[in-house]
């Protein structure tokens, strides 16, 4: 199942939409697997300027920004 999955997972990477608010489901989320990598994408759009929410990576695909880190 899905759970066995992601407990064999070498790296799980968790994408999150900074454009939209963070929600109690994405702080779940991102709580309940704590070796996740976390990354925030959309950057480039003024609604993202909240961030930081969690600590991650910020990217943008749009303009590649984080995209060599990640």
């Amino acid at each position: 199942n899905n759970l066995q999955k992601l407990a064999a997972a070498e790296l799980i990477i968790l994408v999150f939409d900074c454009a939209a608010p963070w929600s109690d489901a994405d702080r779940t989320l991102s709580e309940s697997r704590p070796n996740a990598l976390l990354v925030h994408n959309k950057r480039d759009l003024a609604a993202a300027s909240s961030l930081p929410r969690h600590q991650g990576l910020l990217t943008s695909a749009r303009t590649g920004q984080g995209v060599e880190e990640l």
